[in-house]
């Protein structure tokens, strides 16, 4: 649906971040690097050196250069850049530490 509607745009049509959705992509291949992780850290530092050197407020663009950094720290900047996808799955999953519902949380 996505691929044919409003939604349509290259990451979903030809470089999907998902295994087995689209076109072979490097999730289908464990998320081996067509453009890493790291390079993408070192050109979002760079856009954002530009940016604010032209006086130029990025802030979404800081906050995906922020994310791309902390999948680095957590060790998958070898792995290509859409393996945010999975770093973001690994963020959002329940701890066992961390409440798992609403219930817990106003215990």
């Amino acid at each position: 649906v996505m691929s044919t509607s409003s939604g349509s745009c290259w990451p979903v049509n030809t470089y999907c971040p998902t295994p087995g959705v689209g076109p072979e992509s490097p999730a289908d291949r464990n998320y081996e690097p067509g453009f890493a992780a790291d390079l993408m850290v070192k050109d979002a530092g760079l856009a954002q050196t530009a940016a604010e050197n032209g006086g130029v407020a990025t802030p979404l663009a800081r906050q995906a250069a922020n994310l791309y950094r902390e999948m680095q720290a957590a060790g998958m900047g070898a792995m290509d850049f859409s393996a945010m996808i999975k770093y973001l799955a690994q963020q959002t999953r329940p701890h066992r530490h961390q409440p798992s519902n609403i219930e817990e949380t106003h215990r």
